[in-house]
C-alpha cells in the first residue's frame, strides 16, 4: 500500500496520485494540507511526493520507518521555463538540487531523466521509470471506416506549434482542426471520442528542448488507448514507449501534412495503426503501471 501526496487540483495530482491510490489499496493527501496527514496513522509506509516534496515532512515520516519516494514527473520542464522567463538565454538546469539523502526511490519519465538523475544520487538510492497510464480503463478495439473528419491535440496550448498553418492545410482537405485543454478525466474522454486523427507538434528550440526530452508519454499513448491514428513528434517519452508503426512521426510541417494525408487517403495504413496503436497503449493500462509501482518499492 501506498500514501500519495500531491495537489489534488492538478493534472499531476490526479493522474499520479488520486487515480492510482485506490489500484493500489492506498490512499491520497493534499501535501498543502500537512496538518491533515503529518501525525495520520493511515499514512503508508511507503510513500510518494509527486512533483514536488517537502524534505522537513519527508525526513518526519523517514524517521517513522518509512519509505520515501520522489516523483519528479515535468518538475524540471516548468522550472527551466520559470528560469526562461527571467533570462530567455538559460538553457539547462543544476540537476543536483532534486537529490536529497532523504529519498530513497527517485520516479522519472524516462531514460533521459533518469539519466541526469544518476550523476547526484548515493549507492543507497534507485531510479525507476514509470511512465503514465492511459485515460481508458479498458482498451476497447474498435475501427471506423469512415472518413477522417476531425484532427486534434489535446494539451496546454502553447505546446502545438504552428496552428494557423495546419489549420489551413485541414482546411483545404475538409478537416477540422480542433486545440483544446481539459483538466478533467470526463473532460479530456469527451474530447478524444470526437477526434478522428490525434496531433502533437512542436518545433525544437530553447523552450521547448526540455518538453521534448523529459515530457511524459501520456499524450500520444492516450490516443492510442482510443484508437485514433496519431501524428507526433519526437518526444523522447513517445520513442521510448511507442514503436515504429504505432503512429507517424513528424519533425516537420510537411511530414505532418504528408501524415495527414496517409490518413485521409490510404485506408489500410490507418487501420494498421490504429490496430498496432491500440496494442501498444494496452502496455500502459492503470493496473500494469500499478505493478510497477509495487516494484519499485518491493525491490528497494
Amino acid at each position: 500500500m501506498i500514501t500519495f501526496f500531491g495537489m489534488p487540483e492538478r493534472s499531476s495530482g490526479k493522474t499520479r496520485g488520486v487515480q492510482l491510490a485506490p489500484v493500489l489499496n492506498g490512499n491520497f493527501f493534499d501535501k498543502n494540507q500537512p496538518s491533515t496527514f503529518i501525525n495520520n496513522s493511515k499514512v503508508h509506509n511507503n510513500c510518494v511526493f509527486i512533483r514536488g516534496i517537502n524534505i522537513n515532512i519527508a525526513k518526519h515520516f523517514k524517521g517513522m520507518g518509512k519509505k520515501i519516494a520522489y516523483d519528479l514527473l515535468d518538475r524540471p520542464v516548468a522550472d527551466l521555463h520559470r528560469a526562461q522567463n527571467a533570462d530567455e538565454n538559460i538553457r539547462d538546469l543544476d540537476w543536483s538540487k532534486y537529490v536529497h539523502d532523504v529519498i530513497d526511490i527517485f520516479i522519472v519519465n524516462n531514460n533521459n531523466a533518469k539519466q541526469r538523475l544518476a550523476e547526484f544520487i548515493n549507492q543507497n538510492q534507485k531510479i525507476v521509470i514509470i511512465p503514465h497510464h492511459v485515460i481508458v480503463d479498458n482498451i476497447d478495439v474498435k475501427f471506423s471506416s469512415r472518413r477522417p473528419k476531425r484532427i486534434g491535440y489535446l494539451g496546454i496550448p502553447n505546446q502545438i506549434h504552428r496552428v494557423e498553418e495546419i489549420k489551413t492545410f485541414c482546411e483545404k482537405n475538409n478537416l477540422e482542426l480542433c486545440v483544446e485543454n481539459h483538466d478533467t478525466k470526463s473532460g479530456c474522454l469527451s474530447f478524444l471520442k470526437t477526434l478522428d486523427i490525434g496531433l502533437v507538434y512542436v518545433e525544437k528550440n530553447l523552450r521547448t528542448d526540455y518538453v521534448l526530452k523529459f515530457k511524459p508519454n501520456v499524450k500520444l499513448n492516450n490516443f492510442q488507448s482510443m484508437g485514433i491514428p496519431t501524428i507526433a513528434c519526437d518526444y523522447s517519452s513517445f520513442l521510448e514507449n511507442s514503436k515504429e508503426g504505432t503512429y507517424f512521426r513528424a519533425n516537420s510541417l510537411e511530414e505532418v501534412f504528408q501524415s495527414i494525408l496517409e490518413i485521409i487517403n490510404n485506408d489500410e495504413k490507418r487501420n494498421s495503426i490504429v490496430r498496432e496503436g491500440y496494442k501498444n497503449a494496452s502496455k500502459f493500462t492503470i493496473d500494469k503501471i500499478c505493478s510497477l509501482y509495487k516494484q519499485a518499492f518491493n525491490n528497494s
